[in-house]
């Protein structure tokens, strides 16, 4: 899984690019819809962002943990994992605030291979992550947290049960950054993307509840890391 201890330094950089440029596209993709003006973020509620400007920068706060589990008897064996991802970036232009936190939950049979249950806090109406609550991040590259429910929704966008999240991150360790440039040419289109991160291996603790309430993050995991970011876009169109 991501950032883990002793991984060798090429893993590492894979795992912070891919969140800082996850987060880059959900930020521009939601800031419609999403806007703060605080450093807690709450869920969608409205307001403005970069959405497809010439030229867009986002400096972003992000968060990220994996749980994994396996409740196992004589006859059953069920394996579960919980990931969230938060985060809070202000756009540029527009210097709006957009918050985000993403859960999703997968269950499978250990025995028989098959999947049991794959739900996440995407509203399927609008794409957007529905989540009730503040995620919040410390000045310095050292602690987070999450704090809220979210409605979960299946494969087929059925609402399926709400999640109960009560999550901290502590980091630890030496901060590792990257920088990552990309260069896309296409049919009347030249995208360059840039992105700088910082990153933090932590340790994060607390409760994201199933839908019996059962606690997936009752062990505390190391499959987490902080991270603030700075990434931009430049689109170029051609006629």
């Amino acid at each position: 899984m991501l950032m883990q201890p002793g991984r060798p330094l090429a893993a590492r950089r894979v795992a912070a690019i891919a969140i800082a440029t996850t987060l880059l596209a959900t930020a521009i993709a939601i800031a419609g819809v999403v806007a703060l003006t605080t450093r807690t973020a709450h869920g969608a509620i409205g307001g403005g962002g970069c959405l497809s400007p010439n030229v867009c920068q986002i400096k972003s706060h992000n968060a990220f943990a994996d749980f994994s589990s396996v409740n196992s008897t004589p006859t059953t064996c069920v394996a579960s994992d919980a990931s969230i991802q938060a985060f809070q970036a202000l756009t540029s232009p527009g210097h709006n605030t957009t918050p985000g936190v993403f859960i999703s939950i997968f269950k499978f049979d250990c025995l028989s291979g098959n999947f049991i249950e794959s739900v996440n806090n995407i509203d399927p109406n609008t794409g957007v992550p529905d989540f009730n609550g503040s995620a919040q991040f410390s000045t310095l590259l050292n602690t987070a947290s999450v704090v809220g429910s979210a409605p979960m929704y299946d494969g087929g966008g059925n609402f399926a049960f709400t999640t109960n999240v009560n999550l901290t991150w502590q980091a630890y360790g030496s901060t590792t950054t990257i920088i990552d440039s990309m260069h896309i040419r296409g049919a009347g289109i030249i995208v360059n993307t840039h992105s700088i991160a910082s990153t933090r291996s932590a340790i994060a603790s607390g409760s994201i509840t199933d839908e019996v309430s059962s606690n997936l993050a009752s062990q505390p995991t190391i499959q987490a890391l902080v991270q603030d970011a700075t990434s931009g876009v430049v689109q170029v169109f051609k006629s």
